[in-house]
């Protein structure tokens, strides 16, 4: 009694101290047991009173049970049929198989893909932006076709903690041609550098066109650098560079179409020089003309071939020099004409343009009649026969040989025979040396004087013998031996 006292107590206690809780739970849980209980109970109602509609009338409930049957029927016809979920295969101890990619996750990871190349392209021109200053203009917003436009684009560093070093060049277009005027370089102070590139662009289209340049900036280390030139030759690598590509807005030129064609841009003056007004047959005619000025270098032909008449040109050009205005030109037209009968050059008419003061001009060259006068044509003709037809024998020049080899054959002879006579006085001398020999020791001396002692080397060791070890030799023997050896 006592323990069930306390236990109530304690209960009792807890009920006092938290009340509403220990309510709470208690009023949820009855709710929730209320809620079944009246869904059981209306369930058997229903039940209860759909039995006693079929007892009541059987026949009228059939037929609404066929009708709620076939509009079932028409409805699941209609509908579309739910897909089936696949059941996921469990295989222990075996690697997760990836997922099929949904669109909505192919979606994203394009558009986080494109995020993050507009981030990297943006940061890339911040970061470009942060490393030099740049100007780009031109010197004028309209033109005429092939007119001269002068393009500049100066950059000026802005971090000064590496090299740097820039690089800009025209793209590529059909509608106008690029030529570089000037590059200049300054280094202003350690790490402060500055870039002039200058341009001349000549429009070939009347529109409105687009000049875009391509601007690279790259940047090194001056340890990279004096790493690259320090080391050998052979073991020398490149320069490690950071290359960042600037994005720079276009320049918009408009360009207009000239009211009438011309054959020139620019301003030029034509001057033209002849040595002779008449000439014979088979001459020539010598005609220069001299096209000096500045503007577009455009080719022309000032003469065409003439009928009747033999035309030869070249053309020479002295300079051609780019300047903001456009080319400066010197070029010089070399004809040379001939012909059997009086011909005329025709005058010579270029229709130009000058952008500078806007007006249409012509140049022009006289013409020049040329007479021709009419020669013999055996007075051409030379009686001498040149070149000379060869003989078959030249009898001179064989003459001349025959002379020449008799004087060396007695050259050769000459030498010969006094060779023999020298060789047989000194052969005879020797003879009379080794006969007048009475004694060996005088013989041996006479073969070492005339070096004799290698040919007669068996003589010569059996004198020795005789004189030096008193060897019992024949004296007239070996003399007589010796004797007819130098015979």
């Amino acid at each position: 009694m006592t323990m069930m006292h306390c236990i109530t107590c304690i209960c009792s206690i807890n009920c006092i101290s938290k009340p509403k809780k220990i309510v709470l739970k208690c009023f949820r849980r009855t709710k929730m047991l209320h809620q079944r209980k009246n869904i059981k109970t209306v369930q058997r109602k229903m039940t209860n009173k759909k039995a006693a509609q079929v007892k009541a009338h059987p026949i009228s409930h059939q037929a609404s049970s066929q009708m709620v049957v076939a509009v079932q029927k028409n409805r699941k016809k209609n509908r579309p049929l739910p897909k089936r979920r696949k059941k996921r295969k469990v295989f222990i101890n075996s690697p997760i198989k990836p997922m099929k990619k949904s669109i909505k996750d192919t979606l994203m990871k394009k558009s986080l893909g494109r995020i993050f190349l507009i981030f990297l392209l943006f940061t890339t021109a911040i970061y470009a932006k942060q490393l030099a200053t740049y100007k780009f203009f031109a010197n004028k917003k309209e033109a005429v076709v092939k007119e001269a436009i002068e393009v500049t684009l100066i950059a000026h560093q802005k971090n000064k903690s590496k090299v740097m070093f820039f690089f800009a060049t025209p793209k590529k277009s059909n509608d106008y041609k690029a030529v570089l005027l000037t590059k200049e370089i300054q280094d202003h102070s350690y790490h402060n550098t500055s870039a002039v590139f200058k341009y001349i662009i000549f429009p070939l289209k009347a529109k409105k066109i687009h000049i875009d340049f391509d601007f690279t900036i790259k940047t090194a280390t001056d340890k990279g650098i004096a790493f690259a030139y320090v080391e050998d030759h052979d073991d020398s690598k490149r320069i490690a560079m950071e290359v960042s590509h600037v994005k720079i807005k276009p320049l918009d030129i408009r360009v207009k179409k000239l009211k009438h064609p011309v054959d020139l841009i620019g301003d030029f003056k034509l001057n033209s020089t002849i040595d002779k007004q008449s000439i014979n047959q088979y001459e020539n005619v010598n005609l220069h003309y001299t096209l000096l000025g500045t503007g577009y270098n455009d080719k022309v032909t000032l003469l065409k071939n003439l009928k009747d008449v033999n035309l030869f040109s070249d053309i020479n050009n002295a300079y051609i020099k780019l300047t903001p205005e456009g080319y400066k030109i010197k070029r010089e037209y070399i004809y040379a004409l001939s012909a059997k009968k009086d011909f005329t050059i025709p005058a010579v008419t270029l229709h130009a343009y000058s952008p500078k003061t806007e007006k249409y001009y012509t140049l022009t060259a006289a013409q020049h009649h040329i007479k021709v006068t009419k020669i013999d044509t055996s007075k051409l003709l030379d009686n001498e026969e040149y070149p000379q037809t060869k003989e078959l024998i030249n009898f001179d020049a064989l003459k001349q040989f025959l002379i020449y080899l008799i004087i060396f054959i007695t050259g050769y002879l000459s030498a010969q025979f006094q060779s023999f006579s020298f060789k047989k006085d000194a052969d005879s001398t020797e003879l009379q040396e080794i006969k007048k020999a009475q004694t060996a020791k005088e013989l041996l001396f006479i073969l070492v004087n005339i070096h004799k002692e290698q040919q007669f080397s068996h003589e010569v060791k059996m004198l020795e013998e005789i004189v030096y070890n008193n060897a019992a030799h024949n004296f007239n023997k070996i003399k007589t031996t010796i004797i007819k050896g130098l015979k």
